[in-house]
Parts: structure tokens; sequence; C-alpha cells
């Protein structure tokens, strides 16, 4: 049986070549524009040839399975894919004005009091409880709350609003939970060209303001998300979320003539949807500088 870091060592090229098409031919089944596919792609491609490298390197670990490589390379377009349902919704909020292209502003009290009001008139659900604080001195209680997933730069403007309260000033704060402010439990996740689930931002596509963070004097605009419970749903489709495949040397034939290949891959299989778009709620803002 081949030593699995020897496989692994040998192929981590390989399987960035077959991940970069593999997600190439799922933008291009979304009709994702040709714009869109390459920046994505792009984004994809920087990712895996960092994971290489790191891996190469020895920075970090090389994996003891195939799992714990799959788990290093599948959780970015699977993550990207969830955002992608999620911040399509049609509930969408602008810090100023009645479009994206008006956006020139960053995000404050008010812009949130807005954020929490459409969720309770829509009837959506908290997913977060409060509490009712504690007697230790510096301590607060907080409410239940909407899950608000924010870029890190939009996390710095509302940690200075007044109503802001630290993760570390309450109890039962969520997992990778910064903050509350009043029903909203914030949680920091950066777009996914910077290999996370989150909020993403569109650059040059506000208004014009050189006050604000900016492409050639227009605004970038960034989307922080509210989520009540139940908004959306992922479903496994075969009863499993993600399969395995590891082929052997000598495994693909006249392929392979030399038998110098193995090969390892993962097939995600699955559905997501948004399940009522009046328990989500989009704020698109600008940034400080």
């Amino acid at each position: 049986m081949p030593n699995p870091d020897d496989i692994i060592s040998s192929n981590l090229a390989k399987y960035q070549d077959i991940l970069e098409l593999s997600f190439s031919r799922f933008l291009s089944e979304r009709g994702a524009s040709g714009k869109t596919q390459k920046n994505y792609c792009s984004d994809i491609s920087h990712f895996l040839g960092w994971t290489v490298l790191t891996i190469q390197s020895r920075n970090v670990p090389i994996p003891a399975t195939h799992t714990e490589l799959i788990g290093l390379m599948i959780g970015y377009p699977v993550d990207t894919y969830v955002r992608n349902i999620v911040t399509a919704g049609t509930t969408i909020l602008f810090s100023n004005g009645a479009a994206r292209a008006d956006v020139i502003t960053i995000p404050d009290g008010n812009d949130l009091d807005r954020v929490i009001r459409t969720l309770m008139v829509n009837g959506a659900e908290v997913i977060l409880g409060g509490n009712d604080g504690t007697s230790v001195v510096g301590t607060y209680p907080v409410m239940p709350a909407y899950a608000f997933i924010v870029h890190p730069r939009t996390m710095f403007t509302l940690q200075n609003l007044s109503g802001y309260k630290d993760a570390s000033q309450y109890r039962g704060a969520g997992p990778n939970e910064y903050g509350r402010y009043k029903s909203l439990a914030i949680f920091v996740a950066t777009d996914p060209s910077s290999l996370g689930i989150g909020a993403p931002s569109v650059a040059n596509s506000g208004g014009a303001s050189r006050a604000v963070t900016h492409t050639g004097g227009t605004a970038d605009v960034y989307q922080s998300l509210a989520i009540g419970k139940h908004a959306y749903h992922q479903v496994r489709l075969t009863g499993k979320s993600t399969s395995m495949h590891v082929k052997p040397v000598g495994s693909a034939g006249t392929a392979d003539p030399l038998d110098q290949l193995s090969t390892i891959g993962a097939k995600h299989t699955g559905a997501g949807l948004i399940t009522n778009q009046l328990w989500l709620a989009s704020l698109e803002h600008a940034v400080e500088l």
C-alpha cells in the first residue's frame, strides 16, 4: 500500500489543476458571467497555489490522511457556493440612497436598527440566545440575536458604535462571535477572495466619493448579511455531503502508461436554498479608509 504522504506530496500540483478545472465548470453551469468566472477562478487558483506551496515547504504538517488533504481544499469552493446562495437574497437595505450606485456612507446605529426592525417585522426568529448578565464588574446582559456576518473592515466601524458590546463582556457568545449590537450577533468573515465564506465586497460600484474606501473615486460597496432562523437550508442529496475517491497507481490505464499517477479527489453532492427571503437582510454600505 503506497504511503499516503508520498502520494499527496507527489500529486499536489495535479490536485490543483483538477480542482481549478472542476470549479470553472461549476461556475459555467451556474450561469456566472465571464468576468465573474475569471475573477473567481483567479481567487481559487491563488488559494490552491498557496495551499500547495505551504504544504510542500513544510510550513504546516503534511496531512496524515487523504481526508485531511481534501478538507484543506474542498472547504473553499463549498463555502463560496453557500455564500453565493445567502447573498442572493432580495431584502436589501442601503446605508444611503436607494441603490448600490448611491452608496457612499459607512454604517451607523440607524442602519443596524433598520436591519433589526426589518427582520422583526418580517417575522424572522433569532438564532442566538441572550442572557441576564453576571455580577462581575464590566459585564452586561445581551438580547437574543440574529447572526450578522460582516467584513473585517466593517467590524472596525461597528466597534465604535454606541451600544456595541465586545464578546468578552457577556456570557453565551457563539463560536467566533466578536460582539453584539442590540439584536445582532456579529461574526467576521472575509470575502472568498480572501479565503472565507463571508461578507462580499464589490469594488468601484457605489457613488462618487474619496472619503471612504474607493476605486478611482468611486466607493467600494461592502455587504453585511443578517440571518434569521431557517432563512436558508442545505440539503444532502445522497445522504452525505462529501465523498472521497482514491485511485491507486496504474488505475488510469492508457491515460497513465508509465503507472506514475495516484489521485485523490472529493465530490460534494448537495443543494442550497433560501427558504424565506424575508428572513435574510443585506445591508450594503461603504467602509472607512
